[in-house]
């Protein structure tokens, strides 16, 4: 950030203004869908995260945690929603908007991964080289799908390049 304009008794001052540190943690462990197993570290992984960036004064209100399973007691964090495509896009969204010039941005995901083939209605600027898009798997993740030629609400590498470029455009 450039600064900050104050007005204190008529006169006006250009003040500077702090980069802030911003964070997504996601944590997804029940995963509803036969054929993917269920993990039990993530919530504890996206907590041990969550209490390092308070530790380094990082503001509750710029730390979003989208997880289930949490104890609901001020050694753990109140997560915003659950580990869902459409909340991990919405708050990747609220990233970009939030975000100013100058700040940081931590972006962590504890959860399945995996790979599909690449999707050859989409297009892509970088073809992969193995036909594979790798995904992400939030907690609402369903089957492969043969019609739209992807899993269910997985999310796309690219579609986390796009997220991620509209962050770091500011």
């Amino acid at each position: 950030r450039e600064g900050i304009l104050l007005a204190t008794k008529g006169k006006y001052t250009l003040a500077a203004a702090e980069a802030r540190t911003h964070a997504l943690l996601i944590g997804v462990s029940d995963y509803n869908v036969n054929g993917i197993h269920d993990l039990k570290g993530p919530p504890n992984d996206v907590s041990i995260l969550w209490r390092a960036l308070k530790h380094r004064d990082v503001k509750p209100d710029d730390i979003a945690v989208l997880t289930n399973g949490l104890p609901e007691t001020a050694e753990f964090p109140k997560p915003v929603g659950l580990p869902h495509r459409a909340e991990i896009l919405a708050q990747l969204d609220k990233l970009a908007a939030d975000v100013q010039k100058g700040d940081t941005v931590l972006f962590y995901y504890s959860g399945h991964g995996s790979v599909q083939p690449v999707n050859p209605d989409i297009p892509q600027d970088e073809p992969e080289p193995d036909g594979q898009d790798q995904v992400i798997l939030p907690g609402d993740v369903g089957p492969y799908d043969l019609i739209s030629r992807s899993i269910k609400n997985a999310i796309v590498d690219n579609e986390l390049a796009e997220k991620f470029n509209a962050i770091r455009a500011k």
